[in-house]
């Protein structure tokens, strides 16, 4: 269970996750350098749970809708402003209106594509989240939960001496490695950053 609260409003967003206590864990380390046990997924998984709005006692909340999203993205660290959604599904949970007490919105995901396995990087970072969105009429009230995707993906290519981690220049687009060690059988996924939008193939290596 995740909760944040909304700086300068008195709400608490909390996002509760279908069997997320007989799911298995994987610890990551955040970008503030802290530790998070999350939950893994796998390709093709259900994702569903029920986002809780809460409220203070007392307090109010006018909203123009009330949202959640699966998202899957690719982040070069090299160039922040550069990210790429492979997976981008939306569901909304609540039409515009006023909250006067603490509300629960189930939502589900079924039967989601993840392609790629979550990889975090010297240079990229492959993630996937859930991004709670409450909208307002001045600025949005946005969450988001890590998840992580175990998955492989394979294709007839292949190759023996990649080695991991290298950047290909080929007519100035930019191949990078995710993956992390050239292991018997690994499959390493390739992005090429050409006129800023990413291509994907992957090679397994034997």
């Amino acid at each position: 269970m995740l909760s944040f609260l909304g700086l300068g409003q008195n709400v608490d967003i909390k996002v509760n996750l279908l069997d997320e206590e007989h799911r298995r864990k994987e610890e990551q380390r955040s970008e503030d350098g802290q530790i998070h046990s999350l939950p893994v997924y796998y390709d093709g998984e259900n994702v569903c749970g029920s986002v809780n709005v809460g409220l203070k006692r007392g307090g109010k909340l006018e909203h123009q809708g009330i949202k959640i999203e699966f998202i899957g993205q690719i982040e070069l660290y090299t160039d922040r402003g550069n990210r790429e959604e492979f997976v981008s599904l939306c569901q909304d949970l609540a039409r515009p209106g006023i909250l006067s007490h603490s509300t629960s919105y189930p939502f589900e995901f079924l039967r989601i594509e993840k392609p790629y396995e979550s990889y975090c990087g010297t240079n990229v970072r492959l993630r996937y989240f859930l991004r709670v969105t409450i909208q307002k009429r001045i600025a949005d009230i946005t969450k988001e939960f890590e998840l992580v995707v175990h998955s492989t993906l394979r294709c007839s290519e292949s190759s023996d001496n990649i080695p991991n981690g290298t950047a290909w220049g080929i007519r100035h687009d930019k191949f990078y490695t995710i993956g992390t060690s050239n292991t018997i059988s690994q499959n390493i996924i390739y992005k090429m950053l050409s006129s800023g939008r990413f291509t994907s193939y992957s090679l397994e290596l034997k």
